[in-house]
């Protein structure tokens, strides 16, 4: 479901002989309906991880020590031993499952006879997540050796506050295994640095980016407007307070439309009850990069908004800038980093009014000049910092290097 790594697979293409893909958490891999089944890429390949190995009585012995190793450095490593002890039994369960994940991996290594035994090898986690006990459990039993191992470094993956109770675990341990972490705002390398002032060799900024699919600015919207939101639908996105800032406008003025799906624990009553407040709305599901340019190309947007709890430097804000569109979002993560309040946008708090919310979205619609001013800072923004040729060619020189 992560759908930004695809901007940087031409990249990854190019940099590599081989890539393969690990969807860690993809417990129902399927291959006709995974996003990255067809890539037009012949030296990229998707991994099945969710059929794994079974284990004979050595082998379970051997992992029920390693998953023993690694609870143990981590009660002795983490800030958090009271949470840690707590969670011990989930974290036992966690270890196991990425030890056989790790298991996979390494048996396919060993067999393809299409890699070298002197070919190296590079770790990419685009998360800090728990992908790296996965790639350090198959060093420790395996004999995987790769060259360097690195991560990005996002929000949930980083902040304590992002996680229920603030617990994060393998948090030393990451920085311990890793060569270096790559964080994707300047918010989240300013928080390495404090919390980490040893590591801080480790850290690095690395934007994400979108390529430059501009076409010219777009004129002020006519007729109805049209207000976007892209994403996934869930609740950290919190989708349904759109419901209530569009109750707060002319429903013969605007209208929202949504690029983006989910699963229906959160999709279905979300559009339901969308229908029942009368609103103007689409739900247009998921669509490709391409779709979405193609999208911002043919329709006026009047403004993209994001009303995320939680987030590292949005992409799909990244897009709406390179268009030259205005963008309103919360206050959260790295967005700042993207929004200058009131020249290319609106800063918003995540306790907004859905009326204060509304009301900024009527003076875009009730001033030709300032949404003409806001449009140029908007791509201004976007090619002062987050064009993907630029950002993602000089990232994986840094990684081989």
């Amino acid at each position: 479901m992560e759908s930004y790594i695809s901007s940087e697979l031409p990249y990854l293409s190019k940099t590599f002989d081989s890539v393969y893909i690990v969807p860690y958490h993809e417990f129902t891999f399927e291959e006709t309906s995974n996003r990255l089944a067809h890539l037009p890429f012949e030296n990229i390949i998707v991994l099945k991880t969710n059929l794994l190995p079974r284990y004979s009585p050595l082998p379970r012995i051997e992992r029920f020590f390693d998953t023993l190793k690694i609870l143990a450095l981590e009660m002795i490593l983490t800030n958090q031993k009271a949470a840690t002890f707590q969670k011990l039994k989930t974290l036992f369960f966690r270890i196991k499952h990425y030890h056989a994940i790790a298991k996979k991996l390494s048996l396919f290594v060993s067999k393809d006879n299409s890699i070298s035994k002197q070919a190296q090898f590079y770790c990419y986690h685009y998360w800090n997540h728990d992908g790296v006990i996965i790639e350090k459990l198959m060093q420790s039993r395996f004999q995987f050796r790769p060259q360097k191992s690195i991560a990005r470094a996002h929000s949930i993956d980083l902040f304590h506050n992002d996680w229920p109770k603030g617990f994060v675990a393998f948090e030393k341990l990451k920085l311990k295994y890793l060569n270096n972490i790559f964080a994707i705002s300047q918010l989240g390398l300013n928080y390495l640095h404090r919390k980490f002032p040893l590591q801080s060799p480790k850290f690095e900024l690395a934007y994400l980016g979108v390529p430059d699919m501009f076409k010219g600015y777009t004129q002020f919207p006519k007729g109805k407007f049209t207000i976007l939101t892209v994403s996934n639908i869930a609740e950290i996105k919190r989708l349904h307070l759109m419901i209530d800032i569009m109750k707060c406008m002319p429903y013969q003025q605007f209208q929202w439309v949504h690029i983006g799906d989910g699963v229906s624990k959160y999709s279905t009553p979300l559009k339901e009850e969308a229908k029942k407040s009368g609103i103007d709305f689409k739900f247009l599901g998921h669509l490709d990069s391409n779709q979405i340019h193609q999208y911002y190309r043919e329709n006026d947007v009047l403004c993209f908004i994001n009303l995320s709890y939680m987030e590292g430097v949005p992409v799909s804000i990244m897009e709406s800038l390179m268009h030259g569109i205005p963008c309103i979002a919360t206050n959260v993560g790295g967005t700042s980093e993207l929004i200058d309040d009131n020249q290319n946008g609106f800063l918003i708090a995540t306790d907004f009014l859905p009326s204060d919310v509304a009301q900024k979205i009527l003076d875009l619609s009730n001033y030709t000049e300032q949404w003409n001013l806001f449009s140029e800072k908007a791509r201004e923004k976007y090619l002062a910092g987050f064009n993907s040729d630029k950002n993602y060619t000089e990232f994986f020189k840094k990684l081989i290097s």
